[in-house]
């Protein structure tokens, strides 16, 4: 995992967190979905992930419907548990 990009989610969730003072459950989420960010980023820095294949919305189709047996859309990314693993 690109140490860059661990750093810029990080300061980011901690922008959130002092300016905009979400509900815990909303910081949780936005962690959630931002560590799967990271993952499909894998070693490429943000600047370069126009080059990664699969592109994201492929990576989180093909995770999420090997996780919940079911078919991904967009509204299920609130509903369903994301991901496994916490890296954030």
């Amino acid at each position: 995992m690109d140490k860059n990009n661990w750093v810029l989610v990080n300061k980011f969730l901690a922008y959130l967190q002092r300016v905009k003072h979400p509900d815990p459950k909303t910081l949780s989420r936005y962690r959630s979905y931002l560590t799967l960010l990271l993952y499909w980023a894998g070693d490429t820095p943000f600047t370069q992930v126009q080059e990664i294949e699969p592109g994201f919305l492929s990576y989180l189709e093909s995770r999420y419907s090997k996780k919940n047996q079911r078919p991904f859309s967009p509204g299920n990314l609130a509903k369903d548990s994301w991901p496994d693993e916490q890296v954030v």
